[in-house]
């Protein structure tokens, strides 16, 4: 189904809940006791006394210090930051727990930490003390940041705004006609699942009616690319929406998510703004978060004789 149109279900609207895990290179699949706390350690490519030996899913075998810098409790939140096809995740750490990571780091002449959980080595990851005044695990590959949360306990997530925008095909029209508007996403990483519902205000007389919906799947631009995805569009209430069941997705840049045919009224007349409505019918979520705060902004749409 490229163009899905199907009415929602409430497997469709809890489909968050469905996502599977992904894991990081280097993730050993430990989600059975996902509930306990993490720990971040130094690493050293050769053996040294203070050290254990432990194999990353790959293989490789590295040596993991028995000296805990801190855990997933002292991470008092975090931030993702994007940018050159990776993502960052910057830690907010107390003093000093900051201080004798950034320590142990100059000293030992190693940037590499060993997330680990009981006697499980979870993933590897960079850590630059360099790019901001708090550390960041650098590196990651999109989506990365927010699979390395999971691993981390009780912290809350600090996550940037995604832009959702309507922009018409055609931003004037004549009484009775038809238009389309595209709703692209934006700003934010690791999207797993998406909803809209379409509203529509202001104009001096007459109104615009919703026609149909569409999730257009083969568009280059489609949020979810060529990814096993549920789309559904409900074109009773004016929603649509999909989840990928194969991970997550960078929108940084414009995504396309969806599209929304309106029909003007004979006696339509003045400017309309078409945009997402604001309510639990509208929302974008990431696997930390089930619903990240977001900034929307309408299509003017004049219409005229």
């Amino acid at each position: 189904m490229n163009g899905a149109r199907m009415i929602f279900t409430t497997a469709m609207l809890c489909a968050a809940s469905l996502l599977p895990s992904v894991a990081l290179a280097g993730d050993r699949g430990n989600r059975a006791d996902a509930g306990s706390d993490a720990s971040f350690r130094i690493t050293s490519p050769i053996a040294a006394d203070g050290y254990t030996a432990m194999k990353t899913s790959g293989g490789v075998t590295i040596f993991v210090s028995k000296t805990e810098l801190f855990s997933g409790q002292d991470v008092a939140g975090f931030r993702t930051i994007s940018g050159n096809g990776n993502e960052s995740l910057e830690l907010s750490l107390p003093s000093n727990a900051s201080d004798r990571l950034t320590s142990t780091v100059r000293s030992t002449k190693s940037s590499q930490l060993a997330i680990v959980r009981g006697k499980k080595l979870l993933a590897v990851v960079h850590v630059d003390l360099e790019s901001g005044s708090q550390p960041r695990l650098a590196g990651l590959p999109v989506g990365g940041a927010n699979r390395v949360t999971r691993l981390i306990k009780k912290a809350p997530a600090v996550v940037s705004d995604a832009i959702v925008t309507v922009v018409p095909r055609q931003a004037r029209v004549k009484p009775g006609e038809q238009f389309t508007v595209d709703v692209f996403v934006s700003g934010v990483s690791g999207v797993s699942t998406y909803q809209f519902k379409m509203g529509v205000s202001g104009g001096t007389s007459g109104k615009l009616t919703r026609v149909s919906g569409e999730i257009d799947r083969t568009r280059g631009d489609y949020l979810f690319g060529t990814k096993q995805v549920v789309a559904a569009v409900d074109e009773m209430n004016g929603r649509f929406g999909g989840t990928t069941m194969q991970g997550v997705v960078d929108a940084q840049s414009p995504k396309y998510t969806g599209s929304y045919t309106f029909r003007a009224s004979p006696d339509a007349a003045g400017e309309f703004s078409v945009s997402v409505t604001r309510g639990s019918d509208t929302f974008v979520s990431i696997p930390t978060v089930s619903r990240i705060p977001y900034r929307a902004t309408g299509a003017v749409i004049s219409v005229s004789r």
